[in-house]
Formats: structure tokens, C-alpha cells, sequence
């Protein structure tokens, strides 16, 4: 693409992402994992859980947040305690 002076746009994209390490949900139950699967999941992590969905929601409710506009290219990481997943 050009402008209008025939000089190239540069393009830079920025995103911003949650990572998560391991989070508990309902697909779990009904996903066919084993009752031994699901007793150790998450059980490996500093915490020794996995964590809950609940428990990242302020994170995107922060992001969603006006006062967040500056944030970009950024990553939040919830790891459960083991750093950045």
C-alpha cells in the first residue's frame, strides 16, 4: 500500500495476551478425562492447583478498562506461580 506522496505505510500491530498456565473448566468433567487425571490436575504447579477462571477475570477487566489504553504489546501471565507460562 501506498500513501498519498507514494511513500510505503509501515504497519506495526500490537497485541496484548493473557497466558495461562492451567485453568480449571467444565470441559474437564465432561472432556472424558479420567477421575485419577482430574484428581492430579494442576497439582504439579507452585500453588498446587489449577487456578480458577475467576481468578484471571480482573485481569481482562483491567484491560477492558479505559485507564488501560496505554497497554499494548504486553503480556499478563498467570502461571500459578511458576513465572510467565
Amino acid at each position: 500500500l501506498l500513501s498519498a506522496h507514494n511513500k510505503p505505510f509501515l504497519f506495526v500491530i500490537c497485541y496484548t495476551t493473557v497466558l495461562f498456565k492451567l485453568l480449571w473448566t467444565p470441559l474437564q468433567v465432561s472432556g472424558g478425562a479420567t477421575q485419577e487425571k482430574l484428581n492430579k490436575f494442576g497439582s504439579d504447579t507452585p500453588l498446587g492447583r489449577p487456578g480458577q477462571p475467576v481468578e484471571l477475570a480482573s485481569i481482562y477487566v483491567q484491560l477492558a478498562a479505559n485507564d488501560a489504553s496505554f497497554s499494548t504489546g504486553q503480556v499478563y501471565g498467570a502461571g500459578g506461580g511458576s513465572g510467565q507460562p
